[in-house]
């Protein structure tokens, strides 16, 4: 019996309480978890890097914005203790102006007895020049006390009433009794290169009538083109002019022409 018991109760012991085993998905699921609690740390960690280094940046940032704040408060301090300390210089007085010297009065001008009347040019005739006798010196007596006994000559108190007109004088036109006229018509020819380069315009020509009615010493006064001048000069000495006259006599007459290129 007692061995029976024996050989059973093992058995019965055995039976009676099992032992636990651990399978394969229990260590799975640790090995999980301790995965899990791995990746949970970096990312944390990650995050606190990620904030301190924007920490550090919107501080650089700060720093940044404002780099001269500091230097500018110190520069106005400066300028503030400058514009203290320096004065103006009062400027030096300036010297009195010398007195303006008095202007010497003009003395008054006497005035003469006779006055000369003024009279245009235009209307002037010059008095014809009257030639007196030379005086002979020999014949005066030097000798005090004596008187010369050749009676005086006389001389003619009552002029000519027509004096003739003194030689080479060259009248203005309006100053004789009779102007210098031209006789016909003044018609130049039309310079062909003029008339090309379509040139027109008024010639303004200058010349002297001589006593035999013939333009002498013609010039251009004025001009648009040379072609122009050299035609008008052309045409006018081979015109002939009525000369003008003086006291009945033929005089010479200083005159303009004006003579005007036209195109059509």
């Amino acid at each position: 019996m007692s061995e029976e018991q024996a050989s059973s109760s093992p058995a019965g012991s055995q039976q009676q309480t099992p032992t636990k085993k651990s399978g394969p998905n229990s260590l799975e699921k640790r090995e999980q978890r301790r995965e899990d609690r791995t990746k949970n740390t970096l990312i944390w960690r990650e995050l606190a890097i990620i904030a301190a280094l924007c920490l550090v940046i919107l501080a650089f940032n700060l720093s940044w914005g404002n780099p001269e704040s500091g230097d500018d408060m110190a520069a106005e301090a400066r300028d503030e203790i400058r514009l203290r300390d320096v004065r103006p210089t009062p400027p030096e007085p300036e010297p009195p102006e010398p007195e303006p010297e008095p202007e010497p009065q003009p003395e008054p001008k006497v005035q003469k007895n006779q006055q000369r009347q003024e009279v245009p040019d235009e209307q002037v005739q010059e008095e014809p020049e009257t030639s007196a006798e030379p005086v002979d010196i020999q014949d005066l007596n030097t000798d005090v006390g004596q008187t010369s006994s050749e009676p005086a000559p006389q001389t003619n108190s009552n002029p000519s009433p027509n004096p003739s007109p003194p030689k080479n004088k060259v009248f203005k036109k309006g100053t004789a009794d009779q102007n210098a006229q031209m006789q016909g018509r003044l018609d130049p020819e039309y310079p062909k290169e003029a008339r090309r380069a379509n040139i027109q315009g008024q010639v303004i020509l200058q010349f002297i009538v001589d006593e035999s009615g013939r333009p002498q010493d013609i010039q251009v006064l004025r001009s648009p083109h040379d072609a122009l001048a050299e035609a008008a000069v052309a045409a006018l000495e081979e015109k002939k002019f009525t000369p003008a006259r003086q006291n009945g006599e033929t005089v010479k007459m200083r005159m303009s022409q004006p003579v005007t290129f036209r195109l059509n």
